[in-house]
């Protein structure tokens, strides 16, 4: 069911961004950004493990730059927060987080997220941040953030 979700994500991945509501006015967030957030908010709960052996790593470096794109861009603090999570932990896997940042407009849509993210001062988010910053100074200083059987069959 939670491959089903990300597929149906995928195909939202340009839609989302279309028309989006505001939490504020409940009524302006559409049918589909809702279910969007709930599939975000559902699998955000799955570890890195369940979707590197349910996803493989080709689908998770294609969900990750949508991932981030939603974490930097949609206004929609819900569906941000669930997108952070799950691309924080992605980003514990050296190759995705390599994968993500080798484009020049990702790594600057990744500065301008976590500035974003300080400016709000949430801890929930300031947590999921801090994973991701701990994961680029692991991966700097080649230091495994994953476990050496996760890293054997990567």
């Amino acid at each position: 069911f939670s491959v089903g979700m990300y597929s149906q994500l995928h195909h939202w991945r340009n839609a989302v961004f279309e028309q989006q509501g505001s939490v504020a006015a409940l009524k302006s967030v559409t049918l589909m950004e809702r279910c969007a957030t709930l599939y975000l908010a559902m699998l955000s709960c799955q570890t890195v493990d369940w979707c590197f052996e349910n996803l493989g790593l080709a689908h998770m470096d294609v969900f990750a730059p949508i991932l981030l794109r939603i974490w930097g861009l949609h206004p929609n603090q819900v569906f941000k927060h669930h997108a952070l999570r799950i691309f924080s932990g992605f980003c514990q896997v050296h190759t995705l987080y390599s994968s993500v940042l080798q484009k020049q407009s990702r790594a600057e849509l990744v500065g301008q997220a976590i500035h974003r993210t300080f400016g709000i001062w949430d801890v929930r988010e300031l947590r999921h941040v801090m994973r991701l910053m701990i994961a680029s100074i692991c991966h700097s200083l080649n230091i495994p953030t994953m476990s050496e059987l996760f890293g054997t069959l990567v």
